[in-house]
């Protein structure tokens, strides 16, 4: 195990735990981004329903089939991207340890001078374990936020891919 009291060190996990911390950051803002956007594609889809009507009731069976294909990928797009997005924007911390100076929820309990002391009296390789910690604790959090950007990203893939089936289908009716 490399020196916990090597200044290098904390520097490292220190660096660590910020990179974390801004992947969660930018996971947010797209997840926002692609919750809005749909948002947006929902506004479309809901003015345009008498479109999606006509083009039900076309004579064309291709036209009414674009026109239910184009539906199910948009819904289920929006669906997608509503849910993977709403999950990514709200945190789920795991803390490992029983107490975490850097955890903002063991400190909520604690006085300011209780926290001071507390923290004052950890050796070195206390606040490395606290720091590691943490960046364990983010790192897991910033995986599982970008899986979930991936899914909406793939569900505003299918509301797009559903809205250029629909602009086929008019343009075929």
């Amino acid at each position: 195990m490399a020196k916990t009291n090597d200044p290098n060190a904390w520097e490292f996990a220190k660096y660590a735990l910020q990179r974390n911390d801004e992947v969660i950051r930018f996971s947010e803002t797209k997840a926002a981004l692609l919750l809005t956007l749909t948002g947006l594609f929902l506004g479309i889809v809901a003015d345009k329903i008498l479109l999606f009507k006509e083009l039900l009731l076309s004579q064309s069976c291709v036209v009414r089939i674009l026109a239910v294909i184009s539906m199910v990928a948009i819904l289920m797009g929006i669906i997608l991207v509503a849910t993977a997005s709403l999950a990514a924007i709200f945190p789920r911390l795991r803390v490992v340890r029983d107490t975490s100076y850097l955890y903002f929820g063991d400190l909520i309990g604690l006085s300011e001078q209780e926290t001071i002391r507390q923290f004052a009296a950890l050796d070195s390789n206390t606040k490395i374990s606290h720091i590691l910690s943490q960046v364990h604790a983010t790192a897991a959090i910033a995986n599982r936020k970008f899986i979930l950007i991936r899914l909406a990203l793939v569900g505003t893939v299918l509301v797009f891919l559903g809205s250029i089936l629909a602009v086929i289908a008019q343009y075929l009716a």
